[in-house]
């Protein structure tokens, strides 16, 4: 009997990203389909918009599918914005979650997290499963 062959786990971390990405567009999206980006304000339809972390992967994998660390950003200040961009953010986080979230977040990227296999499975599954009841 043939053993079915594993996805490697970088495939699984980008399924379960594009599937958490769009679960967050989706959940913030108005009765227009848009979002609007809480760094500058402008609304753009979901499937343009990007999901963007508050704190990036590069700081860690900890947040990294962490709902509140995630939130909807226009393609300029996602991938283009300086620290006027990360300002912004900070401000909307504090004013969203309030700064004892932002703290929290701030250390957890701080802690070594690894996600291995059956974490990451389990992540496409309950976005799939977000994602058939949003839609």
């Amino acid at each position: 009997m043939k053993r079915k062959k594993q996805r490697p786990i970088p495939k699984l971390r980008d399924k379960a990203w594009s599937l958490f990405s769009q679960v967050v567009r989706r959940m913030y999206a108005n009765h227009k389909d848009e979002v609007q980006c809480v760094t500058c304000g402008r609304f753009l339809p979901w499937r343009e918009a990007h999901a963007g972390h508050f704190i990036p992967r590069a700081r860690g994998i900890a947040c990294f599918f962490d709902c509140r660390n995630v939130h909807c950003q226009c393609p300029g200040c996602n991938c283009y914005g300086g620290e006027m961009v990360k300002i912004r953010y900070t401000r909307w986080m504090i004013e969203m979650y309030g700064q004892d979230e932002v703290d929290r977040l701030i250390r957890l990227a701080g802690t070594v997290n690894k996600i291995n296999r059956a974490d990451l499975e389990e992540k496409i599954e309950h976005y799939q499963t977000c994602l058939e009841t949003i839609r």
